[in-house]
Order: C-alpha cells, then structure tokens, then sequence
C-alpha cells in the first residue's frame, strides 16, 4: 500500500508542474531531433530469391561468410568475393541471411525460397548490390556443373519428344488422309484399328511433357531473384519518431526526479 500510495503522490505531484514537465520533454525531444541528423544513417532492404534445387542451407552459409567478413572489417577479401570496389564494401553494415516460413502461393516449395537482408549507410548502393550477392551466390563449381548435366539431360528429353510429336503428326496425316496400307482382304495391316482420338490426346500428353521439360529447363539457373530490394528513401536508423519520443519521455522522467527532490 505505501508503494503505491508514493506512486499516487507523485503523479499527483506531476500533474502540479505538468506545464514545466512539458517544457522538460520539449527540450530532450529537440535533442532527440538533433541526434538524427547526426547519428549516421543506416538504409536497410531484403530481396527474395529461389534457388535452382540446391539446399537453402547451403546459401545460409554463404551468406553467412560475408558477415563474418562485415564484423572482421576484411574488406579486402569481401571485395573480392563481391567483385566491388572497396569504397563501396566499407559502406555495406550488414549482410543477413532470412528463411522464409510462408509464401501466398500454395504451390511453390518453400524449401527453395529464402531472403537476403543488407544495410548500408548509402541506399544507392542496392541497385549494384543486388547483382553481385547473386553471382557470387551462383558461382559454385560442383552446382554448375551439376546444372549443367541435368541441362543436356532436358535438351535430349525435349529432342526426343520432338522426333515423337512430329511422327505422330505423320501418322495422324496418313489416317485423316485414309491413306493406311491394306491388305488384299481390305483390311488394315497393322494389328487393330487406329483410334483417332487416342492419337490426338498421345498428341496432347507428348505437346504437354514438352511444355514442361522447357519450363524446368528456362528455370535451370542457381538463383533467380523472385523480389528485387526495395530502395526507401528514409533510413531505417535513426527514426525521428523513436528518437523524439524516447527523448519525450526521457526529459519528462529526468523532470520530475528533479523536482520531486527541490
């Protein structure tokens, strides 16, 4: 009770000289203001990528070499890896590898989708930023030429199917056209009738694996990006807003210790 009887009293007594606490929390919340302006800035954006079949924890930890590299301040050897010169590298905080959990579209994997978080003091720097992180993420020996097996192996798939679909288009010409070989007898030679419909939906079914096999074989690179980062304008530290009203509320605290001990 003696607790929180103090508590009421000092409220009370912040209600007394509220227009001096007022001018308390005016005055740190300009301070606050002022810090912004000479804190340095921080810009920070994410782009999400997919990555060619290859295990995400894979790129988890090459993401996470660039960091180390960030904290060790090696920017040398970050420069190298990025390909950018070292002016731009010393403006890059922090490189974060993020996993991502849901996804809209219910029938993308979500094992092959995964997100790059970068700050830097220079929200110019995204635009060239986000090009190198990809190369570098796709520059691998074993995984390219990994792709490049399956590669060859969907050209001769999509080869062979088009040697298919055109004999099947041939043969089909031939029975619109009536034109199968009889015997004396007048009958077919083949061992049963030809269903028309069967050949056009053999059709369909060949036209369809095509299709597909040239989708997965456009899709066949280690990383494409499905978002590109988003350039804000303002930085993401220091906040105006935070900073004013934790200085707000700061003045006002250091107000009422002040006068609570005159």
């Amino acid at each position: 009770r003696k607790f929180f009887a103090k508590i009421s009293v000092f409220i009370q007594y912040g209600f007394r000289i509220k227009w001096k606490l007022l001018a308390f929390g005016l005055a740190f919340s300009l301070v606050g203001l002022a810090l912004t302006f000479i804190i340095p800035k921080e810009y920070k954006s994410t782009f999400t990528a997919m990555s060619g079949g290859i295990s995400n924890e894979f790129h988890r930890e090459k993401i996470n070499d660039l960091d180390f590299l960030i904290e060790e301040d090696n920017f040398s050897l970050l420069s190298e890896k990025l390909v950018l010169p070292i002016d731009v590298i010393e403006k890059i905080n922090e490189i974060r590898y993020i996993e991502i959990k849901e996804y809209p579209i219910d029938s993308i994997n979500l094992n092959f989708f995964f997100k790059v978080e970068v700050k830097v003091s220079d929200n110019s720097l995204f635009e060239i930023l986000q090009p190198q992180i990809v190369s570098y993420l796709s520059d691998v020996d074993f995984y390219q030429r990994q792709m490049g097996v399956r590669r060859d192996r969907y050209n001769q798939l999509i080869k062979k199917l088009d040697t298919d679909i055109q004999e099947l288009d041939s043969l089909r010409l031939v029975v619109a056209n009536n034109q199968l070989p009889k015997g004396q007898a007048g009958g077919f030679v083949f061992g049963e009738p030809l269903n028309p419909i069967d050949m056009y939906q053999e059709g369909y079914k060949l036209f369809n694996e095509q299709l597909q096999l040239k989708a997965s074989l456009e899709n066949l690179v280690m990383i494409q990006v499905a978002k590109d980062f988003t350039v804000f304008r303002k930085p993401s530290f220091p906040k105006k807003s935070i900073f004013m009203s934790i200085s707000f509320a700061l003045g006002v605290l250091i107000g009422m210790i002040k006068y609570s001990k005159s």
